[in-house]
């Protein structure tokens, strides 16, 4: 079920909030969290209702690993084996469903062997369960806090807002809020807050990604065909992409952060304008944050972060973003663009270490530009279906493929001034994003220009809610791919 589809915004949202603030009224928290992780099932099975044993399966046997088995060992060394064995369950699962095919289709492409399988469905979200079912699992083998009950644990990990894709949340960045005397009480102002950032979600889905999307689909689709593609056409497509993606996950951030407030509960940040970042660390501190930090505290401080010298510093970067690429997809294309993203790190933190390069940093507006066309290469190579096709867009772009002439093409109006205004509102603080909104409205409320906003906001969400009833126009968020 998608969160822009009429089915959800006019039948599961209304009956799932209304259960829960009734409960909240008159119920215990055990019955919001059955209620809550029980609708959260409904919105799972929607999709297919064979993976919701699978789910359940998956959580039941974590909660089991982390609340029971650790405690039942004494012995340190049993217990990390115990840990060892959950988080290695945790990944054949994930490992199986994902990248199974990619894997065989591989060794068949060298000639190491003969099997192929085709027709392994990827379940919805196991990206995101699994990572965060692994986050528990370390968590509480440390010592961190755990939940009271199955169903509390049910609750944090099969979450609808967050379930698909995201934020990957930590336990203990919910647990208090489960246990304040805030949880399951109705606040106009939480629902307040929450319709506004997930109608400027809804906004940013439905008005400007999936119609960018409509910019940058059949250039990449004649470039994956063999038709030649233009210079002006690769430019205009491979930044339309760049700014579907942006609005397309910014989008479910919003929305997935404002049902959370709904629900009571305030879930990480996740996206935090990242196409105003200086460079590329800058990058990955506002985009996908909560991932960011699962790879940073779970893969690279394991690794033995920046304690172990220069080299293995740029080494744990590389391979933590190479597993990074491989996570978002199973295919060569996501890895190579994992592994770029990893170099340019660990080249990154080595020249912020070089006092003669310091004195060498270029203007802030120069330092955006340059962070930005490097992701916006590195997003063609994420989109492109296979390393050739990423190869022969990037000569397209390059001029590589046309002749002269060819480069004179007139630019198409309508497209060209499409993305224009993607690229003005993505870099204009005149509309604030989720975060901003969310630390004005917890110090001083709401200033006049969010007054201003909120009729807006609300009004052009009920607008793209009618134009979805009437067309049936929506599509897939494209972080529910992963």
């Amino acid at each position: 079920m998608l969160f822009n589809s009429t089915a959800f915004l006019l039948v599961f949202l209304p009956i799932a909030l209304a259960g829960f603030h009734v409960l909240g009224r008159f119920g215990s928290r055990q019955l919001l969290f059955i209620w809550v992780a029980g609708m959260s099932m409904v919105f799972y099975g929607v999709w297919n209702p064979a993976y919701v044993p699978l789910l359940l399966g998956s959580i039941t046997a974590n909660y089991l690993i982390a609340n029971h088995g650790f405690d039942r060992i004494a012995h340190p060394e049993k217990r990390r084996l115990l840990l060892i064995a959950g988080i290695g369950l945790n990944l054949a699962l994930l490992g199986y469903f994902k990248y199974t095919i990619f894997f065989l289709g591989t060794l068949a492409d060298i000639g190491l062997a003969e099997l192929r399988v085709e027709d392994i469905i990827l379940p919805l979200a196991i990206s995101f369960f699994t990572f965060q079912q692994i986050s528990y699992l370390v968590d509480t083998y440390k010592g961190g806090t755990k939940a009271s009950s199955w169903w509390e644990y049910a609750f944090f990990v099969s979450f609808f807002p967050q379930l698909i894709a995201g934020p990957i949340v930590r336990f203990e960045e919910v647990k208090a809020q489960y246990d304040g005397d805030a949880f399951g009480r109705f606040s106009k102002s939480g629902l307040a807050l929450g319709l506004l950032i997930f109608t400027m979600g809804l906004a940013q889905k439905t008005l400007l990604a999936d119609n960018l999307a409509s910019l940058a689909t059949p250039v990449f689709t004649n470039n994956a065909d063999g038709i030649a593609v233009s210079t002006v056409q690769a430019w205009l497509a491979s930044l339309a992409y760049s700014f579907q993606i942006y609005f397309d996950f910014s989008g479910y951030s919003n929305m997935a952060i404002g049902l959370g407030l709904m629900f009571g509960l305030k879930l990480p940040q996740n996206f935090d304008s990242p196409y105003r970042a200086t460079s590329i660390v800058d990058f990955w501190r506002r985009w996908h944050m909560t991932l960011s930090r699962f790879l940073r505290d779970y893969l690279y401080i394991p690794l033995g972060g920046n304690r172990l010298g220069e080299y293995r510093q740029f080494a744990n970067m590389v391979v933590v973003m190479l597993l990074g690429g491989l996570w978002h997809g199973a295919g060569w294309t996501f890895v190579l663009w994992g592994g770029t993203h990893g170099i340019l790190l660990g080249a990154t933190h080595w020249a912020q270490r070089n006092e003669r390069l310091q004195q060498l940093q270029p203007p802030r507006t120069v330092a955006i530009a340059t962070t930005f066309l490097f992701v916006l290469f590195t997003w063609v190579m994420f989109r492109s279906g296979s390393v050739a096709e990423f190869g022969t867009m990037t000569r397209s772009m390059l001029g590589m493929n046309q002749t002269g002439a060819e480069l004179l093409t007139q630019l198409p109006a309508l497209e060209t001034l499409a993305v224009i205004a993607a690229v003005a509102l993505v870099l204009s603080s005149v509309i604030p994003n989720a975060h901003e909104l969310m630390t004005r409205w917890e110090k001083t409320g709401l200033g006049l220009r969010e007054r201003v906003l909120v009729p807006w906001a609300c009004g052009i969400g009920a607008s793209t809610c009618i134009i979805g009833i009437f067309l049936g126009t929506y599509s897939e968020f494209i972080y529910f791919q992963f």
